[in-house]
């Protein structure tokens, strides 16, 4: 029966053989030779280990930056809107306080400053654009446009823009605009 227990031993052995070539298929077998931190002196894997922390860390920065930006984009609208909501008060020393030394431009706005007993005003704003390349910006142009009724006349349309500049105080003021009335529909 030496031919049986011949039999058995090399099948135990095959069987030894494959089980070692899982083990090694399943475990990093590459030669020395290909793995450049081997040949060259690299820093250990430890240190492999650390990338991602890093590309977490700089995504972590730029998401925060993106915030930063978009915060200071939603606070610039938010200040040229609180200054539509109180242009058509009798009193406008508090519209006045939103433009830069509390002194609107003598120009730029229209008719807006000359008009009486408005009943509605809707406000559309386009995207702010960058005047600067400070990240966040700090001077801002946005696109406006403005359907007013005012008294008796029909609803008026005004398209421009309006400049604003955020303070040391981190407020925003507008320092200028280059608003127009839209031509009457007919």
């Amino acid at each position: 029966m030496p031919s049986q227990r011949l039999k058995t031993v090399i099948v135990v052995t095959a069987i030894a053989v494959l089980a070692l070539g899982l083990w090694r298929c399943t475990h990093d077998s590459t030669p020395a030779a290909s793995h450049p931190q081997a040949v060259h002196g690299a820093a250990p894997a430890t240190d492999a280990a650390a990338a991602p922390d890093a590309s977490a860390e700089t995504a972590a920065r730029q998401a925060r930056a993106r915030a930063e930006h978009d915060a200071a984009l939603t606070a610039a609208v938010s200040a040229l809107h609180r200054y539509f909501a109180v242009l058509f008060n009798a009193d406008r020393s508090e519209a006045d306080r939103l433009w830069v030394d509390a002194r609107p431009a003598a120009s730029g706005e229209a008719d807006l400053r000359t008009l009486d007993d408005v009943r509605s005003l809707r406000t559309e704003n386009g995207t702010p654009r960058a005047l600067d390349t400070a990240s966040p910006p700090d001077a801002l142009e946005i696109p406006v446009r403005l359907r007013i009724a005012a008294g008796n006349a029909p609803i008026r349309e005004y398209i421009g823009h309006y400049r604003l500049r955020r303070g040391h105080d981190g407020i925003w003021r507008i320092t200028s605009a280059s608003i127009d009335a839209s031509p009457q529909r007919r």
